[in-house]
């Protein structure tokens, strides 16, 4: 009997590609699977990262996942009442307001610091263990802060998309993906130049003093000097103002904010998030909010067929090269055949296009 299902086997294996920088599917089908296996009971969802042999170093807490919202792709509407529910059921001592920070679309990142000096900063790895990756960060992070008590600052290592554009976007299909090669490479004379071009936003703090986990307000990381170049971007939100605020956020996005942004977090004030306490899987104390993917319009051209991982013939939209966010789109997505033969699905069509992800586009409209 096998150990697991073919879904399941399906969703270790993207988790461990997209950990090693090669996603074999889209942000969005990722989540819809991963929401799949939840509702099944499946034990698969608790397992946090991948098996590595380099994954030798612990972290000092967890690093677990985000519980999330997400937008919806086609019509772009946020998902106003299940946020405000949350943050409604999440109001402690008349606290009303909640803090919001963006998501960024990067590489997850742990220091360490000791007696108020660095330690290590590791990958996210599997979530317990992460590789040592201080040699690739160790340039641009502070080397002492004023803690004596062992702290943990998290991050997202992001690369900045103008320089992407500049530099790199001909030979690397995204910025994440590029990042993600550079954290896992030896450093060469190649990577690094390369890691000059990366930037580590730091976007949590916890500090543990014999034992016990302590939130620090995040207000602290520029005195610290961390994110100089880049000041995160940080609001408190009354739950009532979510739709407005969701807007300004997703302006953010398209026309301030430097990296890749595939959301924000919402989360509740450092002093109340001990009594929310973890799952096994998850914060109880923040929720991601994932925005609509980007879409564009163009011709279909063709259709191939691929043989999938589930073991169906999958069809693929042979388009009219487009660019969208960033990159020329010349395949996408067509699901399956009942899909291609329910929109009536021809070359010659006009059809919407979204990037879900950093792979192949996914078709969400036949126009």
């Amino acid at each position: 009997m096998n150990k697991y299902t073919t879904d399941e086997k399906l969703y270790l294996e993207a988790k461990q590609k997209y950990y090693q920088g090669n996603p074999i599917m889209t942000d969005r089908e990722f989540d819809e699977l991963e929401a799949k296996l939840k509702s099944a009971g499946s034990a698969v969802i608790h397992i946090v990262g991948f098996g590595d042999r380099n994954l030798k170093f612990p972290h000092l807490t967890p690093m677990l996942s985000l519980s999330k919202y997400q937008t919806n792709k086609t019509s772009g509407k946020p998902p106003i009442e299940d946020a405000t529910n949350w943050m409604k059921k999440h109001i402690i001592e008349k606290q009303e307001h909640f803090e919001w920070t963006p998501k960024f679309d990067g590489n997850a990142a742990s220091l360490q610091y000791k007696n108020g000096k660095l330690h290590m900063i590791l990958s996210r790895g599997d979530g317990t263990k992460g590789r040592d990756i201080t040699d690739k960060l160790y340039h641009q992070v502070p080397k002492t802060i004023p803690e004596t008590a062992d702290v943990e600052i998290r991050g997202e290592v992001v690369m900045p998309r103008d320089i992407f554009q500049k530099k790199y976007a001909k030979e690397f299909a995204n910025e994440r993906n590029l990042v993600a090669g550079i954290l896992n490479k030896d450093v060469t004379p190649e990577t690094k130049s390369r890691l000059k071009d990366i930037v580590l936003m730091a976007v949590e703090i916890k500090k543990i003093d014999h034992g016990t986990v302590k939130y620090i307000n995040i207000d602290n990381l520029e005195s610290w000097g961390f994110n100089k170049q880049y000041p995160l971007e940080k609001y408190w939100v009354h739950y009532s103002d979510f739709e407005d605020r969701f807007y300004k956020m997703e302006e953010y996005r398209e026309k301030r904010c430097p990296f890749l942004l595939d959301g924000f977090v919402i989360k509740v004030a450092e002093k109340y998030r001990n009594q929310f306490g973890e799952n096994s899987h998850d914060p109880n104390w923040a929720v991601a909010i994932k925005f609509s993917p980007k879409d564009a319009v163009t011709e279909l051209i063709d259709i191939e067929w691929s043989f999938g991982k589930t073991g169906e013939y999958i069809p693929i939209a042979i388009l009219k090269p487009i660019s969208l966010d960033g990159t020329v789109v010349k395949r996408a997505s067509l699901y399956n055949a009942g899909y291609v033969l329910k929109n009536k699905i021809l070359p010659g069509k006009k059809v919407k296009i979204v990037k879900a992800g950093d792979i192949i586009p996914q078709i969400i409209e036949v126009l």
